[in-house]
């Protein structure tokens, strides 16, 4: 019996291997990664910090970054500052340091520690005086085999007499008097300054081309968890403003002093990022040194031709060979077998712009679409209306919890939350009729309503929206901010999760 147009979509649907939709997990990540000039952005140029929204591919492209420099012969360093113990992290304040760079002591010394061991493991290394003093250092400081500096580091670092101090290693003595090398002095700051030297000098004169990178990523990840406790904000973004200090400071010196081959690369969310001004205005400086990750697609003329619809068919392409050449998303999510029983008229003609309007424009979001069309897809047995519809149910509440678990620390009372919103409903309101049904719940949620609206806003749960039709959100562009003078309107992949929930 020859079969429909929606079971041969769905048949070819179900070879495809959409990956997951954490890169930082992903096993098959290299087969079907997009690079778009990642390593020449960060290595060729002066850039220090990779910035995005959640969902923007930072861990996969740390990931990536791994991989190719060891490929390439290059000494890579990938640190998960999550996997730190992070409440004896918050403890190790400097004191005489001014507010926010309490912390770039502690910061300073675990970069340029695992600076140290990494040219001390370097196969390719000098045997010269600065690299004698580099293996002291890791063996009377650090400790034999260890590559985790970082996590050795916070825990050896003790405050004494009003500093932070680390504390050599108990050593066996021997009749011989001891060279120290410089490291005469356990003072964290003394000690930076004498490894800093040395490790400039070091790679002065280093002749190979292996590069020395260290990558930071996983910040974020704790900022749930530090917003819980009263009075840990103001530490935790300290934290965040000292390491990046740290990172630019180090960064700087090599640049000074005409290195390419060494660098320390920071990933952090842009929401965190772009707060960071309110604690320190000296951080504008950093825009300049920033590579911000972004897949937003802005002209109605490129719905065809983009990264996310490549991102898609990549993968595509790796599963299935013969599509090579061809737009796979389009013979896979077939128009005419998704509308083939659509009698409502809901879904628009061009299939790839309505899901992506239900995303934020974002990798995670559009894969876990196609993975709930892929899961909806083999349950009915084909791909038709229902089963497009099955998916994007599915989808929106996927995305509903993913933006609860982002607004949870700044909202506590999501369920309140979500109430008043979903008396908004999907169609343009204006903001004043906002206003008016907000005053039945700002009891419960507890902002002013001009802050709700700023925050929603600055999220992408709203958006502002003219007569025309016209769009405006920060998904577009980030520094956007809400037009108190036109309608608004809620995200339809948010709002369609609200509606569905309820059921």
């Amino acid at each position: 019996m020859k079969q429909s147009l929606g079971e041969q979509c769905n048949q070819l649907l179900q070879e495809v291997k959409f990956g997951v939709i954490d890169g930082m997990y992903d096993l098959d990540l290299e087969e079907y990664f997009i690079d778009r000039d990642y390593f020449e952005g960060l290595f060729e140029k002066n850039n220090f910090f990779v910035i995005g929204r959640k969902g923007t591919g930072k861990s996969a492209l740390y990931n990536w970054i791994h991989t190719t420099s060891s490929k390439k012969g290059n000494i890579c360093i990938n640190i998960l500052f999550n996997e730190f113990p992070f409440q004896r992290l918050l403890e190790l304040k400097d004191n005489s340091f001014a507010q926010p760079y309490q912390y770039q002591t502690i910061c300073k010394n675990m970069i340029l520690g695992q600076f140290a061991y990494s040219i001390v493991t370097d196969e390719n290394h000098l045997d010269n005086d600065e690299y004698k003093q580099l293996v002291y250092y890791i063996n009377n400081f650090i400790g034999r085999g260890v590559d985790d500096c970082f996590r050795k580091t916070i825990n050896k670092v003790r405050e004494k007499s009003g500093s932070l101090n680390l504390e050599k290693i108990s050593l066996a003595k021997t009749n011989c008097v001891e060279e120290t090398y410089g490291f005469d002095d356990t003072d964290l700051n003394q000690i930076n300054s004498v490894l800093q030297r040395i490790i400039v000098h070091y790679l002065k004169i280093y002749p190979c081309s292996t590069r020395f990178i260290i990558q930071i990523d996983g910040i974020d990840e704790n900022y749930n968890q530090v917003t819980a406790f009263e009075g840990k904000i103001n530490d935790y973004m300290q934290l965040i403003i000292s390491l990046m200090k740290s990172v630019y400071g180090i960064n700087q010196a090599f640049y000074k002093d005409k290195i390419n081959i060494a660098k320390c690369v920071v990933y952090l969310r842009s929401d965190i990022f772009n707060s960071i001004h309110e604690f320190d205005p000296k951080s504008a400086r950093w825009e300049q040194h920033t590579m911000t990750l972004s897949w937003v697609i802005t002209a109605r003329n490129k719905w065809l031709y983009n990264d996310l619809r490549k991102l898609i068919n990549t993968r595509i392409t790796c599963s299935i060979a013969y599509m090579n050449g061809y737009d796979g998303f389009s013979e896979l999510i077939n128009y005419r077998a998704v509308c083939l029983n659509n009698k409502s008229g809901l879904l628009e003609r061009h299939l790839f712009e309505y899901i992506v309007n239900r995303t934020f424009h974002r990798p995670r979001d559009i894969i876990q679409f196609m993975i709930k069309l892929q899961e909806a897809s083999k349950q009915e047995g084909e791909l038709n209306y229902t089963s497009f519809s099955l998916a994007e149910k599915n989808y929106s509440l996927w995305f509903l919890s993913e933006i609860t678990n982002e607004i949870s620390p700044k909202i506590k009372n999501i369920k309140a939350l979500f109430s008043f919103l979903r008396t908004i409903g999907s169609k343009p309101i204006n903001q004043s009729t906002f206003k008016k049904k907000y005053e039945k719940f700002q009891a419960q949620i507890g902002l002013p309503v001009e802050e709700l609206l700023e925050y929603l806003y600055s999220i992408a749960i709203i958006s502002n929206i003219n007569d025309k039709g016209k769009w405006f959100s920060v998904i577009r562009n980030e520094k956007s901010t809400l037009n108190p003078d036109i309608k608004i309107i809620l995200h339809p992949g948010f709002w369609k999760g609200l509606y569905t929930s309820t059921f």
